[in-house]
């Protein structure tokens, strides 16, 4: 039977912390360098949504008054006489009758 032989790689102490620590800082880099490009991604996201939320508040303006001249008292008024064929109510006078004259 063969026995087998331990391959032994050991480094020096020297290039085993050399190694560890620009793994660490590579690492490091690696995160700062992810969190600015996410910072720089959320930047132009919100801005996009600043944008949109501009956008839609125009639009929205636009919308109320829209609505205010739809329920206008003239423009009621005139569809009511042209297309529905309403007039306006004649003159209605009334008579106060005391109660005494009521017996």
């Amino acid at each position: 039977m063969r026995k087998a032989r331990r391959v032994s790689l050991a480094l020096p102490p020297d290039v085993a912390l050399v190694l560890v620590a620009s793994l660490v800082v590579g690492g490091l880099l690696f995160l700062y360098i992810r969190q600015g490009t996410m910072l720089q991604s959320l930047t132009a996201e919100r801005e996009a949504a600043r944008e949109e939320l501009t956008q839609l508040e125009e639009i929205n303006h636009s919308l109320e008054i829209q609505v205010e001249q739809g329920f206008s008292l003239q423009r009621l008024s005139r569809y009511a006489t042209e297309q529905l064929g309403m007039v306006p109510p004649t003159e209605v006078r009334y008579v106060h009758v005391p109660k005494n004259d009521l017996r």
